[in-house]
């Protein structure tokens, strides 16, 4: 299971020991428009639970369509409406897709946990930045 993202490499904790896993060359970073997750009506703080769910459900499951599917249909906050839009947008970037759960079988374990991650980070600045003010 992946710690935290590190530039192109994730970084997984495994057995007691630290395994660096360097994504492929050419893949793209997204830059997303962190105003976008709360759209259907969740809060940051519900969002990043959403988001957190995700990371940790669609690291413990069976890399398939069906067993995607479960995992997200599991995370108990918001709507499944809700939770597929949090996961569109952290992982495509764009409010619309193809069908969400075919899109990260094909994207491969590691792109969705390296942009889950990300995603992650955005909000939890965001979050930070607005409790400083």
């Amino acid at each position: 299971m992946p710690v935290l993202p590190r530039g192109d490499a994730l970084v997984f904790r495994e057995g007691g020991g630290v395994v660096i896993y360097q994504l492929p060359r050419g893949l793209p970073s997204l830059c997303v428009d962190t105003d976008l997750f709360g759209r259907d009506g969740l809060s940051p703080r519900q969002v990043l639970d959403v988001l957190s769910q995700l990371r940790d459900g669609l690291g413990r499951c069976a890399w398939n369509v069906l067993a995607i599917n479960a995992a997200v249909r599991a995370v108990t906050v918001g709507t499944p409406r809700q939770v597929f839009g949090v996961l569109r947008l952290a992982v495509t970037g764009k409010m619309v897709s193809p069908p969400m759960c075919e899109s990260l079988e094909i994207l491969g374990r590691e792109v969705v946990w390296f942009r889950l991650c990300g995603a992650i980070e955005a909000v939890s600045g965001e979050m930070r930045k607005v409790a400083k003010t």
